[in-house]
């Protein structure tokens, strides 16, 4: 999937939750003019300023994270464009493109003469998140409207658990509002009863976490799949995870298992399922965790990865 990037749109998206928290006000408007920069390649010129400026230099090593992230979501655009063009070179018949379409569709769409379409997932890590729906609670319990199986699970668990029913109890004293509401849109932060964006950031502060729920030893594979399968506008039958390419589920609609002697494996692994508070510039976020932390099998003997040494799935697709 395509990202826009623009240097008039840096303030909810590109602004880095934890500089925000920590420096606010003044300091947001000066990252603004950093990010600005960095986007523009003039990465050298922004850090020796920061490095340099007494006001700005605590804030050096936080930015320069934040550049990295940046730096990694520009490196997620290039290696999904390298899976798509792999893909293209494996055959005449073959058609990967990057539609510029939004998050309820997957990563690359893949066209094959007299055999229809399919989605490719693309991760550039194995550690990457593989999902992460909003939730929010309305004042008696937790809901989202998300439509996903991912999300429905992330509702249930905080509707379930000690932890998430002692944030509502903690914040609602650390906010002296008897029944909070904890939206995860800026429009919901008008109801009289929600907790403020500043109340919000300094509680997370003074709590020393950001986690609300956390489940350990979740099949995250299972889950990931239904998500992938269910939850996107179309279905994502194959994943590729940094130089691994995955089924999802057993669809598999280009057959590429059996004609690859069927040792192209499928998704599967446990993890820990995590939902946290994310705040932005203008408002927070109740957002899921989701990654698997133990893959199986560890990895897989495919790849649509260029230049790597493992079988390309596409290859015996492909007329030439």
């Amino acid at each position: 999937m395509k990202r826009l990037y623009s240097l008039d749109e840096t303030d909810d998206e590109l602004l880095d939750e934890d500089v925000i928290d920590r420096f606010g006000g003044t300091s947001v408007n000066l990252l603004r003019q950093y990010i600005r920069e960095l986007l523009s390649e003039q990465h050298s010129a922004a850090m020796k300023r920061a490095v340099k400026s007494k006001s700005t230099q605590p804030m050096a090593q936080i930015i320069l994270n934040h550049v990295h992230s940046l730096q990694e979501s520009k490196a997620s655009d290039a290696f999904e464009s390298t899976i798509a063009n792999s893909i293209n070179a494996s055959g005449d018949n073959i058609t990967a493109t990057r539609p510029t379409v939004g998050t309820q569709y997957s990563d690359v769409r893949v066209e094959v003469s007299g055999m229809g379409s399919a989605w490719v997932e693309v991760k550039m890590n194995k550690s990457d998140n593989l999902s992460n729906p909003r939730m929010f609670y309305n004042g008696a319990s937790w809901d989202t409207t998300y439509k996903t199986p991912a999300a429905k699970y992330a509702v249930d668990l905080l509707n379930a658990s000690s932890e998430a029913a002692s944030f509502i109890s903690d914040i609602s004293i650390f906010s002296k509002i008897k029944n909070p509401s904890i939206p995860t849109t800026l429009g919901g932060l008008r109801n009289p009863n929600s907790v403020p964006l500043e109340v919000m950031r300094e509680f997370v502060e003074s709590r020393g976490t950001r986690y609300i729920a956390i489940e350990k030893d979740v099949d995250i594979g299972s889950l990931v799949t239904q998500h992938y399968i269910v939850g996107k506008a179309e279905p994502a039958d194959y994943m590729q995870s940094g130089d691994s390419f995955y089924l999802i589920g057993t669809r598999d609609p280009f057959g590429l298992a059996s004609l690859n002697n069927g040792s192209i494996p499928v998704l599967g692994g446990t993890g820990d399922f995590k939902i946290r508070v994310s705040t932005r510039s203008k408002f927070y976020e109740i957002q899921a965790e989701i990654k698997i932390k133990n893959f199986t099998p560890s990895s897989s003997g495919f790849s649509a990865l260029q230049g790597t040494s493992k079988i390309n799935p596409f290859l015996k697709l492909g007329i030439r």
